[in-house]
């Protein structure tokens, strides 16, 4: 007697199971990227039908084609054949709150942290589980500790339910005050890049010359006489005398050498009258050269007498 409930209850699950996969795969369209997925993923369960990680990608690819009790029960499986997969146990919360069991939700996102305590998404989704209710206080902390656990939550492309938080600048301020001495900083400092060289201003092209063009020397230009400047006589400090005879002129033209006057000799006197006649024969002229002064001379010699000049010549 006890025996045919249990049996019944088996064979309704199993209809039951078969009736729910015939629901969404004869929704499926082959050539799709997101049904081609689900196909490939009920592929692979055949071969393994114990995986609990194959049965929690099924049911989150079957939430997205919009199968959500479809996604419920494989979450179920998921967690029945593992009970320390805490993404099945998240993505549990997250059907419960899609459906508004809030309640239930927070139970799924709390055994999701049990498996795993820093899962970053579950305390996000527990924080808007507390926000939800009216904790500020306590929803300010757990978005906290996951932006403190992985700051990319922060980044719609991973944590697209960050663009409805209300209480986000009250979340910063806290991470900053409780954070700020850790390892943790509110910017990064950035070395700025050289500043690239000027770029100079590029020439306009030039005209091509034409090729006959005869080639032009430049004009040499002549050589410039090289002048030097003649410098003025100076000055000197003691006034000048001008000379007042020529003798001082010739003097100051000779400098120290001094002109001597040549001694003139006297006319011939008529011989006496006892003396014969001198001889026709030519006679050796008398010594009448005058040898030049030397220059140390000081005084001029005195001119002879015509006595003394009758002395000095020769007797014929």
């Amino acid at each position: 007697m006890t025996m045919k409930p249990i049996v019944s209850g088996l064979l309704t699950a199993f209809f039951a199971f078969g009736l729910h996969a015939a629901v969404y795969e004869k929704y499926l369209a082959p050539g799709t990227p997101l049904d081609d997925k689900i196909l490939r993923v009920i592929e692979a369960l055949k071969t393994d039908p114990k995986s609990s990680e194959l049965h929690n990608t099924l049911g989150a690819l079957l939430q997205d084609k919009r199968f959500p009790n479809d996604a419920l029960q494989e979450f179920k499986k998921a967690i029945k054949l593992d009970k320390k997969n805490y993404r099945a146990w998240f993505n549990l919360g997250l059907a419960r709150e899609a459906e508004g069991q809030f309640f239930r939700a927070m139970l799924a996102f709390k055994k999701s942290l049990r498996c795993k305590s820093g899962f970053d998404l579950a305390h996000y989704h527990v924080g808007m589980i507390y926000e939800r209710w009216g904790f500020r206080r306590a929803a300010i902390k757990r978005y906290a500790l996951a932006v403190h656990y992985n700051p990319k939550i922060l980044d719609t492309a991973y944590n697209p339910a960050i663009a409805y938080n209300r209480i986000l600048p009250e979340v910063l301020w806290y991470i900053y005050d409780k954070y700020r001495t850790s390892t943790m900083q509110p910017y990064q400092i950035v070395q700025l890049p050289a500043l690239a060289p000027a770029v100079k201003p590029a020439e306009p092209p030039q005209k091509p010359e034409p090729a006959n063009k005869p080639a032009v020397k430049p004009a040499e230009s002549a050589p410039q006489p090289d002048v030097t400047p003649v410098e003025p006589p100076k000055k000197s400090d003691s006034p000048q005398k001008t000379p007042t005879s020529g003798k001082q002129a010739e003097q100051k033209r000779g400098g120290n050498l001094r002109l001597q006057p040549m001694p003139v000799a006297p006319p011939p006197s008529s011989p006496p009258a006892d003396q014969p006649p001198p001889d026709d024969s030519p006679s050796q002229p008398p010594s009448s050269s005058v040898q030049p002064v030397p220059p140390d001379a000081q005084e001029p010699q005195q001119m002879p007498s015509p006595d003394q000049q009758d002395q000095t010549l020769p007797n014929h």
